[in-house]
């Protein structure tokens, strides 16, 4: 069919899911284990008198802007024309 089949693009629609998925996984995992890091930073910022709501902020702040800097990221990579994977795929 010249649109595609339902079935592949419900199995690509799955799949892509499924790696969104275990991507946002990933990211609060790697972010969880980077705050027991940054418990120091966080006691210090207490004790010069940020409260919960300074502290939630900064850490939204910082998850809010690295999810854009990724964004940024892929839409570069995408927009550059080349396909991982194939080197003969390259858009001219």
């Amino acid at each position: 069919a010249p649109n595609g089949d339902v079935r592949t693009v419900v199995l690509l629609s799955v799949v892509g899911l499924f790696i969104l998925l275990v991507a946002c996984i990933n990211f609060v995992n790697l972010t969880t284990a980077r705050s027991t890091r940054r418990a120091k930073e966080v006691g210090m910022r207490k004790v010069a008198g940020a409260g919960r709501g300074d502290l939630i902020l900064q850490f939204l702040g910082e998850s809010v802007l690295l999810a854009f800097l990724s964004l940024a990221l892929a839409v570069l990579l995408s927009d550059s024309g080349v396909c991982p994977g194939d080197p003969d795929l390259i858009r001219p």
